[in-house]
């Protein structure tokens, strides 16, 4: 008897703390219900990965004492250690490119030429190679990028001006097809520094444009294109001592080509320094001639380079890094302070709104497809060596009576074969 009132004892128990359970788990129930709106949201912190440790070593020939201390602090801010080679002033006797291949230490490159970066990703620089890795912000660079391999920053463009005034076109707007045509409109014109490769090379190619010939042996140009540089190069004027020209002082200039870089550096208003591709003013008496086919821009680019022994973490480091200086808004502040237009079209449109500094309104034909889906600029640069070899055989430099030959080529009796 005992042991069964025990056992009902037991049930009793058991049945009653079942019941309050199920009542607290519907209070419960009820009070985070009724209390959801105020209830506290716990996230997990996301810490930002430290990638001070590792010293990332830059090359660029696009950066001056200001803008490496201005890198280097803003870099350190957002927790990287950088170290930048700086082709400006360490390299006399090669090229940024050249000495980062007898280094063989760099871990990302920016600025060069589209010429350089062709050679460096075809493998013309044998220690050095670059990774494939597309940034987050690629697509904001749109066709400035070099076979999806490296990715542009900074734009320069190449504009011709002309005097405004009674000793040029006396208030006479002047417009223009093809640059080639300024060569014929009765006006004399500057020529850049010889020693400014980069400048006369995009030059070349601007006045070249209109005589692209994918079947013509010298170096995929008409007879009649090279016909009309000669004439760009004899009667043009150079300043003595064949130093940097001010486009915009020889006596008997009504025509000057000129880069953007030049303009910037010449004329930007000094009381605003920031934005000061807007505040470019030229003198009173010049001002921009109006192209059908627009302006051959230069763009700069980025590349991460492979760098033999680097760890995982150190690559990421490098990956990082490149994500940060590429964007949009690092690339704005990059060209608010310093000068340049980004070729990151968010960048743009961070500084300058829908106004387009006039230095850039052009199209930029560079990008024209000629052959058969080959942009110009690609098509000059396959035939570049073609070019160089041509300009040297033919004495491009030195046409002209004060460049000391007056003999122009037997255009007709050339084996263009022999000299491309």
């Amino acid at each position: 008897m005992r042991k069964l009132l025990f056992i009902v004892l037991c049930m009793v128990f058991i049945l009653s703390a079942c019941s309050q359970s199920a009542n607290t788990e519907q209070t419960g129930d009820v009070q985070a219900a009724e209390s959801a709106d105020e209830a506290p949201v716990f996230e997990e912190e996301e810490l930002e990965p430290d990638f001070s440790g590792y010293p990332i070593q830059i090359y660029s020939d696009s950066v001056s004492p200001d803008s490496i201390n201005w890198l280097l602090l803003e870099a350190k801010e957002a927790g990287f250690t950088i170290r930048i080679n700086d082709g400006n002033t360490l390299f006399e006797s090669s090229s940024l490119v050249q000495y980062a291949n007898e280094k063989k230490d760099g871990d990302l490159v920016f600025g060069m030429d589209e010429l350089q970066w062709t050679e460096l990703i075809r493998g013309e620089y044998g220690n050095l190679s670059i990774a494939d890795r597309t940034p987050s912000w690629a697509d904001e660079v749109g066709d400035y990028n070099l076979d999806g391999k490296v990715f542009g920053t900074v734009l320069h463009s190449n504009v011709m001006l002309y005097r405004n005034d009674e000793e040029g076109s006396n208030g006479e707007t002047l417009r223009f097809e093809h640059w080639a045509d300024a060569l014929d409109s009765g006006y004399r014109w500057n020529l850049p520094d010889p020693e400014d490769e980069n400048t006369l090379f995009s030059l070349n190619a601007a006045i070249l444009f209109p005589y692209v010939d994918p079947n013509s042996p010298a170096g995929g140009i008409s007879a009649e294109g090279w016909k009309t540089l000669w004439k760009y190069y004899a009667d043009g004027i150079l300043a003595d001592d064949s130093e940097e020209i001010d486009p915009l002082s020889p006596d008997g200039v009504q025509i000057a080509f000129c880069s953007s870089s030049l303009l910037c550096d010449r004329f930007a208003v000094p009381k605003n320094p920031g934005h000061p591709l807007p505040d470019v003013v030229l003198p009173e008496n010049w001002s921009f001639a109006e192209i059908e086919d627009g302006s051959f821009n230069s763009p700069e680019y980025m590349g991460i380079l492979n760098r033999a022994g680097r760890t995982a973490d150190e690559t990421a480091a490098v990956y990082s890094f490149a994500e940060w200086f590429g964007s949009a808004e690092v690339q704005a502040d990059w060209a608010e302070y310093f000068g340049g237009y980004p070729c990151n079209r968010v960048s743009s449109e961070l500084l300058y709104g829908d106004e387009i500094p006039e230095l850039y309104v052009p199209h930029d034909f560079s990008l024209d497809n000629v052959y058969p889906d080959q942009t110009y600029s690609a098509y000059a640069i396959a035939h570049s060596a073609e070019w160089n070899s041509i300009l040297e055989n033919l004495g491009f430099f030195q046409a002209g009576a004060d460049h000391g030959v007056t003999q122009e080529p037997d255009w007709e009796n050339i084996v263009w074969a022999e000299i491309a």
